[in-house]
């Protein structure tokens, strides 16, 4: 047993191990500086396998305990698993190269066709290949005819000085990688819309949410910028489509299959409007909530020229994602091409999502290309994985500013409850005993778009526990009760502790 130990304590250690390791990294790391952070990176479509066949309780656990940071565990994890797949092929090749002494070539046939494979981009998997192949030859140096009499044994003394310096430019070349990959990853678009009507009606809404503003600090306007609008997807790489290429499919239960394209979606009347997502899995004071304004085209549109007529309404992505909405509520949707008077950037969704006020974040999904209409109430991607983040958004009060002035505290933040509106918000400076009425932003004048508040608290110094409610066109307060985010959405009323420093 011990010498079966040491056996494959030398094989992991040894020569053609740590070769087909540095190997695998460089082979990554050269795709990465091919290919940029897109689907041709070798990356992306072993996160989308990884992404499919995660169990929903791994990812339900990790979300939970990690948070916000779940997502860049996700990224390391595929990451670690993108190498090791190449530094298996690598040893692989290695091991068939040694017999004809072509252990470079094997590694770098072996290399490419997998990154062809992953990505269909023949140039681009050369970026893989070659920084590969060269690893395998600077530590085998082929042209000075020596060769290890055992290939899986510990590095012989006069190759101890070659690995370090292969290792360290490993990590030079890693290095220049994701520098050299950052400039091909592509910039976000900020392509204004082509009817200028639509443009008019669209620039005049976001006008009409800056003057409306408050200037709260650590808080968002009442209209998001759009590079820090938050964003949750299956997909690592956002997908990259061309709007003329692209393509609706409607069919289903209906009278009449339809594919529309993008030219004929612009072309069909159009809406703008504010809307506020929230996301499912957010903590109760988190900040993926944000408000923006949108132009599309009515659902209703479609359900008229399909012929639809029932109860249920499944949408697909181009990633693979899915979701299941009662048809009432689609009809209630747009069918979205605009983001803040420009073209949807690919982040959220080019060139077309939906948008569905007053529900979860979830249900609004990305890079549309199929609107099926069916009776039946199948699962979403995530009802697979436990969640239950279909339904109408709970109300919130978010305190996400907390700045010392000279007489006291400026509290503020955002406050949203979905179709029911926002009619006031409470704050109380002592754990809920007494309230104070907030001020509030006149209302966006259309949809469903969140409120700014602020309360500007004149106090000694000292702690105070705050806490913020919303109230609802109805009169209704929000839920009091907290409840986590999982599986259908934080509740409750938000509290801070807020300290009052000496003037």
């Amino acid at each position: 047993m011990r010498a079966q130990m040491r056996s494959a304590l030398r094989a992991l250690t040894g020569k053609q191990a740590v070769t087909s390791l540095l190997a695998g990294i460089v082979a990554v790391a050269g795709s990465y500086a091919a290919a940029g952070f897109t689907e041709e990176f070798t990356f992306t479509p072993v996160s989308a396998v990884v992404v499919h066949y995660t169990p929903g309780v791994i990812i339900n656990t990790t979300l939970d305990v990690f948070g916000d940071l779940g997502q860049y565990i996700n990224m390391a994890f595929t990451l670690t698993v993108t190498v090791a797949l190449f530094t298996v092929l690598i040893g692989i090749a290695l091991e068939i190269g040694r017999r004809f002494n072509g252990r470079g070539v094997a590694a770098f046939g072996a290399v490419w066709l997998a990154a062809f494979l992953l990505t269909r981009a023949p140039l681009l998997s050369l970026g893989a290949a070659v920084p590969a192949a060269a690893v395998v030859a600077m530590t085998y140096r082929p042209w000075q005819g020596r060769e290890p009499a055992d290939s899986t044994g510990r590095w012989p003394d006069e190759d101890r000085r070659e690995i370090l310096g292969t290792g360290l430019g490993v990590v030079g070349f890693a290095g220049a990688s994701y520098v050299a990959g950052s400039y091909r990853t592509p910039e976000p678009d900020t392509t204004q819309l082509v009817e200028e009507d639509t443009q008019t009606e669209a620039d005049q809404l976001v006008a009409e949410a800056e003057g409306k503003a408050f200037d709260l600090p650590g808080s968002p306007d009442l209209l998001s910028d759009v590079e820090n609008f938050y964003n949750v997807d299956i997909a690592t790489v956002a997908p990259r489509i061309d709007a003329e290429s692209w393509e609706l499919t409607v069919d289903g239960e209906v009278d009449q299959e339809l594919s529309i394209d993008y030219q004929q979606l612009q072309g069909m009347e159009s809406e703008t409007q504010y809307s506020t997502l929230r996301c499912v899995g957010e903590d109760l004071n988190g900040a993926k909530m944000d408000n923006a304004v949108w132009t599309g085209v009515p659902a209703t549109e479609v359900v008229e020229q399909a012929g639809a007529a029932t109860e249920w309404v499944r949408m697909h992505a181009d990633d693979g994602f899915h979701n299941t909405i009662p048809m009432e509520v689609f009809e209630q949707s747009l069918i979205v091409y605009g983001m803040n008077g420009f073209e949807l950037p690919r982040d959220h969704g080019h060139p077309v999502r939906v948008i569905v006020p007053g529900h979860w974040g979830e249900v609004n999904v990305k890079w549309l290309t199929r609107i099926e209409f069916t009776d039946e109430d199948v699962e979403g991607y995530w009802e697979e994985r436990g969640w239950e983040g279909t339904g109408e958004v709970s109300a919130v009060a978010k305190l996400w500013t907390t700045e010392q002035t000279r007489d006291g505290v400026l509290l503020g933040g955002q406050a949203y409850d979905g179709h029911d509106g926002v009619s006031a918000v409470e704050v109380s400076l002592d754990g809920g005993e007494t309230w104070n009425d907030a001020e509030l932003t006149e209302r966006l004048s259309t949809g469903d778009g969140w409120r700014q508040w602020r309360y500007e608290a004149d106090v000694e110094p000292g702690e105070y526990d705050v806490v913020v409610r919303a109230i609802d066109d109805n009169g209704e307060v929000q839920e009091r009760e907290p409840s986590d985010a999982f599986p259908d959405g934080a509740t409750g009323w938000v509290s801070d502790t807020v300290t009052v420093a000496e003037a």
